[in-house]
């Protein structure tokens, strides 16, 4: 039969959001090959292993570091400055903390007008709460894309992306400052 469709991507190691990125295949026209993938960022719901099968005798690694971004920025705070709210937060359980939901919990309080707690957030997000997992769904685009520069324009419209929810430049902002109001640095 005929081959399978080989991916070959091309990895960006640093672009100006302080992130990784991944493209289409570094190989077209050598091996039968898809048109464009970004490996980095399969949809939600699927798996690396619904989606590829390795090659005979290989196998594939699937490693999900949580909050690696803010903890890459956190750290980098602490050897420049030696200070950083980003690592003071990370670091404020006796368990690991999710610095999502930390600012998810922050959003949610400014939108229903009222304090929400770090653990009531939890407690919500264990219960899959969907106004809670929208809650977080905001946050993640500014913890992670702020400290790596986006601006309120790519954060508007990454929250549209990631939640399908319209976010207008004046929120974006607001969302902004109220995330360096938490992380000054």
């Amino acid at each position: 039969g005929e081959a399978a469709p080989t991916v070959h991507p091309s990895y960006n190691i640093l672009v100006n959001t302080g992130r990784s990125s991944c493209r289409g295949n570094s190989k077209k026209g050598k091996t039968p090959s898809l048109p464009s993938i970004n490996i980095q960022n399969i949809p939600r719901g699927l798996s690396v292993r619904e989606i590829f099968i390795p090659r005979p005798g290989y196998s594939f690694v699937a490693v999900d570091y949580a909050a690696l971004e803010p903890c890459c920025v956190a750290q980098s705070m602490l050897n420049i400055f030696g200070w950083s709210k980003l690592a003071d937060l990370l670091n404020s359980g006796s368990e690991p903390v999710d610095i999502h939901s930390i600012f998810g919990a922050k959003i949610a309080g400014f939108k229903e007008g009222r304090d929400v707690s770090y653990e009531e957030f939890i407690g919500a997000k264990k219960r899959e709460d969907k106004k809670t997992l929208y809650y977080r769904t905001l946050a993640k685009p500014i913890v992670n894309g702020v400290p790596g520069g986006m601006g309120v324009k790519t954060i508007a419209a990454t929250i549209k992306k990631d939640s399908g929810v319209s976010c207008s430049l004046d929120e974006a902002a607001l969302l902004i400052g109220m995330f360096k109001k938490l992380c000054p640095e």
